[in-house]
């Protein structure tokens, strides 16, 4: 198997990096993204802080696609994860005591990734604290596979996930979107059908998800941009500027969601 790559305790970055992140991807409605949450309940950032305190360390996995592992960006450091953990270890306690691991797949489907029964048994055996969960489905529409085999393999990776860490965080989210995301494959459907599907499925799964696919396009509409702006020249993968943006959604989310 691919070897992992691994970010963990680099030097502190300053605070000043959070409320950047904050000013360039301000609050809006997330509603659709997950229900208000309750006054008393911890976030996710909160919970880490909390293991952090008490452990001595954090584990986070990013588990996906070539979206996860940073294809389309200038170098390691300006993928989402690598931005996440810059974020991330800006915070107390959580400075020098966070530890990503980018278990990102290029190429990978939704079948792909159940076959690849190591690399989660792998995952399962670090025990991490929180697992990102991307669903790999840019790369089911090309396959294609059918929306519900697709469906399907995403019940039985969660539940993997689930049943060998109770004690983990497993946030499921959605890729990027790309350039064409309403071209049909071979059997007549979109990307936006795809991440539409999965985002109906994750609620009736009541799986923690993260919309990225759909946020994307409220960041930009925030930040006056366009799609071609932070997506590379292959129209899949996102540039420097569009794992910005990915990190400025996922960091949103785990100081709101609860």
């Amino acid at each position: 198997m691919k070897r992992r790559s691994v970010v963990l305790f680099s030097a502190p970055i300053s605070v000043a990096v959070i409320f950047f992140i904050f000013w360039m991807y301000p609050s809006h409605d997330r509603s659709e993204l997950s229900p208000k949450p309750a006054l008393n309940k911890p976030s996710i950032v909160q919970k880490l802080q909390k293991v952090a305190a008490t452990k001595g360390k954090v584990t986070i996995v990013a588990l996906g696609s070539s979206v996860t592992r940073g294809s389309g960006a200038s170098g390691y450091k300006t993928t989402w994860p690598n931005r996440l953990f810059d974020f991330l270890d800006a915070m107390k306690p959580l400075s020098h005591k966070i530890e990503i691991v980018n278990d990102g797949n290029p190429g990978f489907t939704t079948k792909h990734m159940l076959d690849n029964t190591a690399q989660i048994n792998e995952i399962i055996r670090s025990k991490p604290d929180l697992v990102l969960f991307e669903t790999c489905i840019l790369n089911d529409v090309k396959a294609p596979l059918p929306i519900e085999t697709t469906l399907s393999n995403l019940d039985a990776i969660v539940e993997k996930l689930q049943t060998g860490l109770p004690n983990a965080l497993i946030v499921v989210q959605s890729p990027n979107p790309e350039r064409d995301n309403d071209a049909k494959n071979k059997l007549g459907l979109s990307y936006s059908d795809y991440a539409e599907k999965t985002k109906q499925h994750a609620a009736e799964k009541k799986w923690i998800y993260l919309d990225v696919y759909n946020e994307f396009f409220v960041s930009l509409k925030e930040n006056n941009l366009k799609l071609q702006d932070v997506i590379s020249q292959d129209g899949i993968h996102p540039n420097d500027r569009g794992y910005e943006i990915w990190c400025g959604i996922v960091s949103e989310f785990l100081m709101t969601y609860r």
